[in-house]
């Protein structure tokens, strides 16, 4: 079997009792469907040490198993927007880079630090992964803990409708997640106040109570503003007003 990036024949490794395919030569990995969630992010980093070099082919890429193509993962709330990950749809199988490995363990397992931490069931590994996490996001790994209270622009209360929204950020990722109490689509606008910079990033693309995001693409250097909008049913965006991303 020869890996899907550097056409170098792969060796089958066991880890966490998982049989993986391991690329020395590149050191990208492939797993067995859900094998990716049930390894340790520090087998990830010893997969990342075992490697020749850092570099990345752009060939198109087939599984190794059954020279499927490898669909890249996109829109997937539970893989960080900087992480690449394909999927063969034959076998389900995972095939990933070194370095996108080890971040996405690192997400991963901090998602998986809520839930221990404030006692709720924990989902299936599988859904942890596929179906990303439905419920607001904090981990030990991040340096902040932010709770807002948040006013819409209208006469009305934002509490009214966005109820338990909490923010924690990082040197690299930012989650924000919160309710509302009705089914909307949303979105947010960060704006870099030091260097008069604007970008909107959604949050829900399909009406839902429960709104998440994890973003690297803020610069946490400058002085961020962010500001919500819900979408209702109709396309009627309501405006909730500004707020400074910072601990209180």
């Amino acid at each position: 079997m020869f890996c899907p990036n550097c056409a170098q024949e792969m060796q089958s490794r066991v880890y966490d009792y998982q049989y993986i395919l391991h690329c020395s030569n590149c050191g990208a990995s492939f797993f067995e469907e859900n094998g990716i969630n049930r390894i340790t992010l520090e087998t990830a980093k010893k997969l990342d040490e075992e490697k020749n070099g850092n570099f990345i082919l752009g060939n198109h890429k087939l599984c190794p198993k059954d020279d499927n193509p490898l669909v890249m993962l996109t829109n997937d709330e539970a893989i960080p927007q900087n992480v690449s990950l394909f999927r063969c749809n034959q076998c389900n199988g995972i095939f990933g880079y070194p370095e996108d490995l080890v971040k996405f363990k690192e997400a991963q397992k901090a998602k998986i630090e809520f839930f221990r931490v404030w006692q709720m069931p924990l989902p299936s590994l599988k859904s942890v992964m596929v179906m990303g996490i439905m419920a607001v996001v904090t981990v030990s790994l991040f340096t902040s803990f932010i709770s807002y209270n948040l006013k819409q622009t209208t006469s009305s209360q934002a509490s009214d409708i966005i109820k338990n929204i909490y923010i924690s950020q990082s040197d690299r990722y930012v989650f924000i997640s919160f309710k509302t109490s009705q089914k909307y689509k949303s979105k947010i606008t960060f704006y870099n106040t030091t260097t008069n910079q604007s970008f909107t990033k959604n949050i829900s693309e399909i009406l839902t109570d429960v709104h998440s995001i994890t973003t690297t693409a803020v610069n946490l250097n400058g002085t961020i503003d962010y500001q919500i909008i819900l979408i209702k049913e109709n396309g009627q965006e309501i405006q909730l007003e500004k707020h400074k991303l910072e601990e209180k």
